[in-house]
């Protein structure tokens, strides 16, 4: 059974233990539609450490819109 981390993304940090705590096969980052320098950042480093391991999907959503995020977390 694969385990699947679905999180949303501001700093690196916290994913990339998340995803080695629990040995995630998939990540999916919900990011925000205008994402800003430190998003970018984050995404950009999770991407060089944890890409070839598991597999990395982004998700574009209002950060902020709370239904918004639980809508496109369960697509």
């Amino acid at each position: 059974m694969s385990k699947i981390l679905i999180a949303t993304l501001y700093t690196f940090e916290p994913i990339i233990a998340s995803a080695t705590k629990i040995s995630a096969d998939r990540l999916y980052l919900l990011v925000d539609k205008k994402p800003d320098e430190k998003q970018k950042s984050s995404l950009e480093m999770i991407k060089k450490s944890l890409g070839t391991v598991l597999e990395i999907k982004t998700v574009e959503t209002d950060v902020y819109d709370v239904v918004e995020v639980a809508k496109e977390s369960v697509r």
